[in-house]
C-alpha cells in the first residue's frame, strides 16, 4: 500500500493506494478549526495530536509513504509553523513503524505536471483538479465513493494527495528518497562487513 499525503494542520489530504492493483481503496481529508481560547501553542499542539491520530490508523501495511515537499516560502511565521508541525507529525509517525516504510517527497510542481504535461509554463490549479477528480472518479469506484462524502471546498486536498500517491507509484523516480542517504550508508556498511 502507499500513503500520499498532501500535509497541513488546518487540512490535510490523504490517499491509499493498492499499488499492486493501482487502485485506490480510500482518500480523505483531515480538517481542523482553531478553538477559540486556546493559546496558538496549545491549538497547534492538539491539532498534530489529532492529525497523528488519523494519519496513524492508516500507516498500518503501507510500504511507501509519499508527501508533498515541505515548503516554507510561504508568508507568514503561523503558516510556516503548521506546515512544520504537520511534516513533523508524519515524520515521526514513519519514524515510529516497523517495518519502516519507504519516505518519498514530490515538489508540487512536478506532480502536477505529471498529471497535466501540456500545461504550459503554469498549471491552471482548477484544471489540473477537474483532470485529476475525473481520474479518481471513472477509474477508481472506492474513491469516488470517498470524496463524494468530503464537502466540496476539501476535496481539492484529497484529490492532491490521490495524485501525489500515484506519482509515488508509477513514477519514483521523480521523487526525493528522504532516507536515501541512510540507506546508501547501510549499503556501504555492509558492503565493508563483507568484504
Amino acid at each position: 500500500m502507499i500513503l500520499g499525503v498532501d500535509t497541513g494542520l488546518a487540512t490535510c489530504g490523504w490517499a491509499l493506494l493498492d499499488e499492486r492493483a493501482c487502485s485506490f481503496v480510500d482518500l480523505g481529508v483531515v480538517t481542523q478549526k482553531a478553538v477559540k481560547g486556546r493559546t496558538i501553542t496549545l491549538d497547534r499542539i492538539q491539532r498534530a495530536n489529532a492529525l497523528a491520530q488519523v494519519l496513524g490508523s492508516h500507516v498500518r501495511g503501507v510500504s511507501i509513504v509519499v508527501v508533498e515537499s515541505l515548503s516554507l516560502g510561504m508568508p507568514g511565521a503561523i503558516a510556516k509553523l503548521s506546515v512544520g508541525l504537520s511534516w513533523g507529525t508524519l515524520l515521526g509517525i514513519v519514524a515510529m513503524l516497523d517495518p519502516k516504510p519507504r519516505l518519498l517527497t514530490i515538489a508540487p510542481q512536478r506532480w502536477q505536471r505529471e498529471v497535466l504535461p501540456n500545461a504550459g509554463k503554469s498549471v491552471d490549479y482548477d484544471e489540473l483538479a477537474r483532470a485529476a477528480a475525473e481520474h479518481l472518479l471513472a477509474r477508481h469506484p472506492a474513491a469516488a465513493r470517498a470524496l463524494r462524502r468530503i464537502p466540496e471546498s476539501k476535496r481539492n486536498h484529497a484529490i492532491d494527495a490521490a495524485m501525489i500517491a500515484l506519482c509515488g507509484a508509477l513514477r519514483p523516480q521523480r521523487c526525493e528518497d528522504v532516507g536515501e542517504p541512510d540507506r546508501q550508508r547501510a549499503g556501504r556498511t555492509a558492503k565493508r562487513s563483507a568484504g
